[in-house]
């Protein structure tokens, strides 16, 4: 690479691979724990740490918006038609709202008492 190409901050990039990686494990970890030959107490394990990261990532979220805002991306932009930066963006923003909507619904759900697997 030569000196002249931008890139993302050093922060940006350590929020985003830690986020990458811990919604990669949850969902691992979402299709494991509701497999009926676990073990109870490895399940019950499997649903904290499911909880405690989702509380995780959702702080992530903000800390990752927050720095976003106050340190905007200085990438040079492509030349692009407009309807691929219409879709560009719209995906970014979809993304976005998923990684916020995630975690405020298995919120609901646990508040609910939808975590309990014997209802």
């Amino acid at each position: 690479m030569t000196d002249n190409v931008r890139r993302y901050r050093v922060p940006a990039r350590l929020i985003h691979w830690i986020m990458a990686l811990l919604v990669l494990g949850m969902i691992a970890v979402g299709f494991l724990m509701v497999r009926d030959e676990l073990s109870r107490s490895f399940q019950n394990f499997l649903f904290i740490s499911h909880k405690n990261i989702g509380a995780l990532l959702l702080i992530l979220i903000f800390v990752r918006l927050f720095y976003r805002w106050r340190y905007p991306p200085v990438l040079a932009p492509v030349a692009l038609p407009k309807a691929q930066e219409f879709a560009a963006h719209a995906t970014h923003i979809g993304l976005y709202a998923l990684l916020l909507i995630m975690p405020l619904a298995g919120y609901v759900r646990v508040r609910a008492g939808g975590s309990d697997r014997s209802a």
